[in-house]
């Protein structure tokens, strides 16, 4: 009862906000329903490889130009939301300005991408693993955002657990401004699977989760090293297609 009191008195004081639009929320919420529904999901056509979105009417199933001469060992990837200047302002202030609280409504939102057909057999036996930061940058930054992303997710689908089985071995540059190949060649040999968690991953389907997908590449990496561990496949899920 003492916590249910002190609970609202807090709620009063602090109201929770829609961070976007400023609308008063219920408690535990950081957007509004409004404000969630202006974001640009991921649709149709799109590679069948790496989920980046084309225009134009094409009805069969395609890989992209960029994907068709890369050896990917993943799966697929599918990301739930384009990015747009207000998708990629909401990753921008969760992974760089702290905003934490964000990653309910981030799991929630990447979660709609599980509707995919193709992740049907990734929810009968599947694994949630989040791509892992260096701990220099987790040092500074405080919380593995991808981490914090596929623990929402694991809170709304019972059957599906978060497991950190990755270990980012090498510390690398900053990606944003790296091309493609160059950043294959960054990323070279940056991951490895923690030896107590093989066991737990051997023959599971993976379902890998990130922030944002851009050219695949630290997907890719992380990939070669669950397959290379035993895993069956691996499917990328992230929040945004860069």
């Amino acid at each position: 009862m003492v916590k249910l009191i002190l609970k609202k008195l807090l709620d009063a004081i602090y109201p929770h906000t829609c961070h976007r639009c400023g609308i008063r929320l219920e408690a535990g919420w950081s957007l509004c329903p409004p404000c969630r529904e202006s974001f640009l999901e991921v649709s149709a056509p799109m590679c069948n490889k790496c989920g980046e979105c084309f225009d134009g009417a094409i009805s069969d199933e395609f890989t992209c130009p960029n994907c068709h001469q890369l050896k990917l060992v993943f799966h697929f990837a599918r990301a739930a939301y384009q990015g747009t200047e207000d998708t990629l302002d909401l990753i921008h202030q969760f992974k760089y300005q702290s905003q934490i609280h964000l990653s309910k409504e981030l799991g929630l939102l990447t979660s709609k991408a599980l509707s995919d057909p193709r992740f049907d057999d990734y929810l009968k036996n599947g694994t949630l693993i989040p791509v892992p930061l260096h701990w220099r940058r987790y040092r500074k930054r405080t919380f593995n955002q991808s981490d914090e992303i596929s623990k929402a997710i694991s809170s709304i689908h019972a059957g599906l657990t978060t497991v950190n089985a990755l270990k980012r071995i090498r510390y690398t540059q900053t990606q944003t401004s790296f091309s493609r190949a160059k950043r294959l060649t960054n990323l070279k040999g940056a991951f490895k699977v923690r030896n107590k968690f093989i066991q737990q991953i051997k023959g599971r389907r993976i379902i890998l989760i990130d922030d944002v997908f851009t050219t695949g590449s630290t997907a890719n990496e992380c990939s070669k090293a669950l397959i290379k561990a035993g895993a069956s496949s691996v499917a990328i899920l992230t929040f945004l297609r860069g």
